[in-house]
Parts: structure tokens; sequence; C-alpha cells
């Protein structure tokens, strides 16, 4: 009895693991979303953000107050990088903020598509899970 309950119990595990794709997950290519314009739409206030970034500054514009921040792209890695504050954007004009104490946000983006991405973001112990379009 116990042989047999063995035997089923390997034939099962066989067939598990030669019937699952056993091919590594790969890392999307992020060069694709360095640059671009984007939109997110947040979860807690369901304000939508216009998002512009280059290699290195992201533009964050919330549509419905305009009030908008500025922030530094630090590449860690292809497919994460830390956001750090450096200004604000009020009434549409650009403006450097002298004494900031950033609080950095780790950002990793964890899957690419032709029409949005998703991204998982870190700040002070918080995370979160974002979706956003991919507008150009």
């Amino acid at each position: 009895m116990i042989k047999s309950n063995v035997i089923s119990i390997s034939g099962f595990l066989f067939m598990l693991f030669s019937c699952s794709d056993q091919q590594p997950i790969q890392k999307p290519d992020c060069s694709l979303v360095r640059r671009g314009q984007f939109e997110l739409k947040d979860n807690l206030s369901g304000h939508l953000f216009h998002i512009e970034r280059n290699d290195s500054v992201q533009r964050e514009i919330n549509q419905k107050t305009g009030f908008g921040v500025i922030l530094k792209i630090d590449w860690k890695d292809s497919c994460e990088y830390e956001l750090i504050d450096l200004g604000f954007i009020i009434n549409g004009k650009d403006s450097l903020a002298q004494d900031l104490d950033p609080v950095p946000m780790r950002v990793r983006i964890t899957k690419i598509t032709p029409n949005y991405l998703v991204c998982r973001s870190v700040m002070e112990g918080r995370t979160t899970i974002d979706t956003m379009l991919i507008i150009k």
C-alpha cells in the first residue's frame, strides 16, 4: 500500500514538472519606457496624472488640480529606478525646491505591453502596484 502511494505521488510530481513551463522568467525590455508620456490613475484619490519622462527627469501633473512634481530619475538597472523630489509645478510653472529633504521612491517595472506598463513602488515601507497607460 505504501509503495503504491509513493509511486502515485512520484508519478503526479513527474507529470506536474514535465508539463510546467520550464523557461526562466524574462525581464521586460524597459528601454521602451525610459522616455515617453504616460497616464496613471491614483487608486486612493481617483485623480488622473499625466506623466512625462525623459531618461533622467519625470514630471507628474495632477489633471484635476494642475499641481505637479518634478522628480529626478536615478536608474539602478534596466528596469529599476529611484524617484527623488526636485521641485513642484504650480499653475504650469516649474519651481525647483531649495530645502527639500526628499524621501526616494524605489520603482521596479514588472510588465510592459504595447498599451500599458505595470510597476511596483516602495516608499517608506509602503508598497503599491500601479498600471500606467502608455500614451507615446
